[in-house]
This record gives C-alpha cells, structure tokens and sequence, in this order.
C-alpha cells in the first residue's frame, strides 16, 4: 500500500463543492473508494476511521481525484499477523 497526502479532503468546502459540480465524476470516484475499500476488506484490513476527513482529494487538474487515508497501521500489522 502506498500513501501520499493532499492539503484537501472532503471535509473541504473546495473538494466537497467540486464533487457537487460534477455528479458523474463523484459517483466515479466513490465507486473507486468503495472498491478499496472492498478490498482492504477481502485481504482481512479495515479502515477502521472513515470520516470525510479521511478521504483525501487532489485537487490540482479540472478532474478531482479521491483516496483512502489514514488507514491505521496497528490494524494493518495485526492483520498481517493473524
């Protein structure tokens, strides 16, 4: 898993009005994050602190993108190690 971080998340006003803009492209971008989600899920891993801060955008080209964030490393181990 790699990690990257933004200074916008959906608890911006900035990433949340530019999902509400463009309707298809948020519904894109959740069914993106859903599907991670899925398979974090699949692999024995959960986010365990999905919250529209959590969900990380980029914001820099006309098309928004969306990821997961903190996904707790504790959680992670410990499922490595089961």
């Amino acid at each position: 898993m790699a990690t990257r971080g933004s200074d916008h998340s959906l608890a911006d006003e900035g990433a949340a009005a530019a999902m509400r803009a463009n309707p298809l492209l948020a519904l894109t971008e959740f069914r993106k994050l859903a599907e991670a989600l899925t398979e974090l899920h699949d692999l024995g891993a959960q986010h365990r602190n999905l919250v529209p801060a959590s969900v990380l955008a980029d914001l820099v080209d006309d098309t928004p993108r969306l990821w997961l964030a903190r996904v707790e490393m504790s959680a992670l181990i410990g499922n490595l190690l089961r």
